[in-house]
């Protein structure tokens, strides 16, 4: 075995502060030490004092909180009991493998003056005279020393760090502990709080934001909470022989999630879920190496009609009509205190409850069980962990979602430098078509408008119908881009309208959606909205490269055919991360012949009919509950001044974005011949999205190092030194011209936009990245998500509008 690393505050080895006790068994067992370990609670008090787990071989002595059931000080015997520590119980460290720190060994046992050397300088300790040591802190860390006897007083009257004792050797350890760095050795905390399960009688539970509801399938189960650690099948049931039907071929199952403590088990014929247990892990109970501790509160009605908290009852306190929701929901009486009538209450009464209710509050300390399960989660997956938790294809699918958005839009700019010059607008379609786009912030602000009044909207359900009307759109422009009314492109501006109607609307609908999956899928869709671009630009190069703007590979109506068909396949893969796709095939069948639909959809799901009457009851049920839709101060968002930045750099951001498309025709311009002028423009576009993915992809995440973390501040002062120096060109085109030959503009100008783009995406991904880490509530983070787009695309309708007016004003 190698050298264990000792981390402060962190961890000793395979040890670490916050696992479990199921996991340091799990840990020992593989060790191959299990039968040498001893493990002591106080069976009469289980939670008066600290579960110890003693490994005598090991010199390892592992304190667990009695509530919480997680690592809280980590003891380690560094020096032999006939060393001259008078302590029986205390284990022996002849198995104990090498000690590092930062690269350096540790001394067996290391000396005073080669911990203070190795871990630097510290406040003066403490001398302990009832065991003759001295007692040497660091933040999380500790050390103690056996001194003399005769020499305790004289060395603390010095008040020095006794490494030199006349006529001796310098004091070597005995002990290490490794504990919180914001606790004490000598009242250790847990490092991860946790924050009880609410369980809501007859209909299911909630976790921070993520609900388990009885009639949900697997798919639901695992979507919210990841696969399950284990699959069991129940194969033994005691009352099965009492069941008036034939015994099933079909068993029940459960999903086991050791790391949150809980199983969830399914019907074997109709696979929807139909009993959640909770795992309150005692000592003595047979699986109690298995699970985590899980902690858990009952909703309850009071009395009055109202309840604390937004429906929980008093905690540990249950009056006589909630003990009867109880009775009328399990058919059993179950065994609670029962606090007294609210009339009449004496005072011995109410202080004997209030001291129940306080030691019962002990049971729920923290804030967020979230976090140490996803600790958990994290320790027993591994591997998973390293990867994000997102395999390649499913990276894949969702790059491919985030291309669909914008891809219309995306099309008809991509065939900017051709329709500059062949519709009579000339340079200044690409101010008209931007503006147009804009103004389909229509769509956008609509959309807000009937959220507020309405509540949340299903973004899947309204993406799918942005699918479909963008297949219908590229079709009509394959048809009529080049048609004219009173002189004028209106068809193709009208539709421009629509296309940039569906492109801010994706703002909104795109990240709010992507919230309810892992974060690597939130980069794959920033990285797929600006690879959309690249593809369609790539396609617009294939056509026009190396030919003259008269004379392409293919016309524009071919393009727009092209880019229909990519539509298409956006609509499949959409349906796929949505799990749609076999529904709308279903759906697809039943129009040739209905039986065939229920033939198809059975074959996928046989209970699918008695699946959706319960979702409709489900809905039912929500419906004629009061729900309001978040706000800023909603739980679970973070601080106003925090929403306020985020929106603040989103606007600014994006109204730099959705002006340049505006300006690049005028800065390309610069150059008298059209051909040139296509080139530039087209080679400026190219640029553009290169810069875009790779901003990006490289937008830093939790795990990015310290160098890309810093690379969004350098972005925020790139980004409008760029913008300044391309809105300079397009307003004078003399400097391009007079300082830079065509070859050189063709060099510097694309360059400046790439490194527009590069700061522009990745200032994007990372605002929207920081914005999901801020909250653990998937509704609160898909609120953030669509008002951080809402103004973005506000920002962006600004700019336009100014630049339009500017830009008419000019011409004229």
């Amino acid at each position: 075995m190698g050298a264990w690393s000792v981390e402060p505050s962190h961890r000793v080895g395979a040890f670490h502060l916050g696992m479990g006790v199921n996991e340091a068994l799990a840990v020992v067992q593989k060790m191959g030490s299990l039968d040498f370990a001893e493990f002591n609670f106080d069976e009469q008090r289980p939670f008066a004092a600290d579960l110890v787990l003693r490994l005598p071989s090991w010199g390892l002595q592992l304190c667990f909180d009695p509530y919480q059931q997680d690592l809280r000080l980590i003891s380690v015997r560094l020096l032999p009991e006939d060393a001259g520590v008078s302590e029986p119980e205390a284990p022996e460290a002849s198995l104990l493998p090498e000690l590092t720190y930062s690269g350096q060994t540790l001394g067996n046992p290391p000396n005073l003056r080669e911990v203070y050397q190795m871990f630097g300088p510290t406040w003066i300790g403490d001398f302990r005279r009832e065991k003759a040591a001295y007692l040497l802190r660091y933040p999380g860390l500790a050390f103690e020393f056996p001194l003399p006897e005769d020499m305790v007083d004289k060395l603390a009257a010095k008040g020095e760090h006794p490494m030199d004792l006349a006529g001796r050797p310098t004091p070597s350890a005995c002990w290490m502990w490794v504990y919180a760095a914001q606790a004490s050795l000598q009242s250790p905390r847990s490092v991860v709080p946790i924050e009880a399960v609410q369980v809501s009688p007859g209909k299911g539970i909630r976790l921070q934001g993520r609900k388990l509801l009885f009639g949900a399938m697997p798919q639901d189960v695992v979507s919210d909470f990841g696969p399950p650690q284990q699959v069991c099948v129940k194969d033994v049931d005691a009352f099965r022989i009492h069941s008036r039907t034939p015994r099933s071929p079909n068993l029940d199952y459960y999903y086991n999630y050791f790391y949150l403590g809980l199983d969830a088990l399914f019907d074997g014929q109709t696979h929807l879920l139909q009993k959640i247990v909770l795992h309150t892990n005692p000592p003595t109970h047979e699986r109690f190496s298995r699970y985590t501790r899980c902690f858990f509160q009952l909703q309850l009605q009071e009395d009055s009609g109202e309840s604390e908290a937004g429906g929980l009852g008093k905690l540990g306190s249950v009056s006589k009509s909630q003990l009867a929701q109880l009775t009328s929901l399990s058919g059993k009486a179950p065994c609670l205190h029962m606090a007294p009538e609210s009339n009449g209450d004496t005072t011995k009464d109410q202080s004997r409850r209030q001291k129940f209710v306080e030691r019962q509050k002990k049971f729920h300390r923290g804030s967020s069980f979230l976090d140490k399960a996803l600790a958990h989660e994290n320790h027993h997956r591994h591997h998973e962990e390293q990867k994000g938790g997102v395999d390649c294809g499913t990276t894949f699918l969702f790059t491919a979602f985030g291309m669909s958005s914008w891809w219309v839009g995306n099309a008809i700019f991509a065939q900017l430098p051709l329709l500059v010059a062949r519709l009579p607008e000339g340079q200044a379609l690409g101010t008209q078509l931007s503006m147009m786009a804009q103004a389909g912030n229509i769509f956008s602000i609509s959309y807000k408008v009937i959220e507020h009044h309405v509540g949340a909207i299903d973004a899947g359900a309204t993406v799918n119908g942005m699918h479909q009307v963008s297949l219908f759109i590229l079709m009509l422009l394959a048809v009529c881009w080049d048609q004219q009314v009173a002189n004028a492109s209106l068809p193709l501006l009208g539709l421009a309208v629509l296309a940039g109607g569906l492109g801010c609307l994706s703002d909104l609908t795109y990240w709010s959606l992507v919230m309810r999956h892992p974060p690597p899928c939130t980069k794959a869709v920033g990285v797929g909205m600006s690879l959309g671009n690249l593809v369609v630009l790539a396609l617009s190069v294939l056509q026009i490269s190396g030919r003259d703007v008269d004379s392409p590979r293919f016309g524009i109506t071919t393009f727009f055919v092209i880019a229909a068909c990519f539509q298409l396949l956006w609509g499949f893969v959409t349906l796929v991360i949505q799990d749609k796709l076999i529904h709308t095939v279903a759906w697809a069948a039943s129009l040739v012949s209905e039986s065939l639909g229920k033939k198809l959809v059975h074959w996928v799901n046989p209970m699918h009919e008695k699946a959706v009457a319960l979702l409709r009851a489900e809905e039912g049920e929500e419906a004629s509950e009061e729900k309001e839709h978040p706000g800023p101060e909603a739980e679970g968002l973070p601080h106003a001044r925090l929403i306020l930045i985020f929106e603040m750099v989103n606007f600014l951001v994006y109204a730099a974005t959705y002006t340049l498309p505006s300006i690049l025709p005028f800065v390309a311009a610069a150059f008298p011949a059209k051909s040139q002028q296509c080139h530039l423009l087209l080679n400026m576009m190219i640029l553009q999205s290169v810069g875009d993915v790779s901003g990006r992809m490289l937008a830093p995440t939790s795990r990015s190092g310290p160098l890309q973390r810093r690379l969004p501040f350098v972005g925020a002062i790139v980004l409008p030194t760029c913008f300044a120096a391309l809105l300079r060109a397009a307003t004078d085109s003399s400097v391009v011209s007079e300082h830079l030959s065509y070859a050189q503009a063709s060099v510097v100008l694309p360059v400046l936009v790439l490194f527009f783009f590069f700061s522009r995406g990745m200032l994007v991904s990372a605002v929207f990245l920081q914005a999901r880490g801020v909250t653990n509530s998937r509704e609160a983070a898909e609120h953030l998500a669509s008002t951080m787009g809402f103004c973005g695309q506000m920002g962006a309708l600004t700019a336009n509008v100014i630049t339009f007016t500017l830009v008419s004003l000019y011409h004229t």
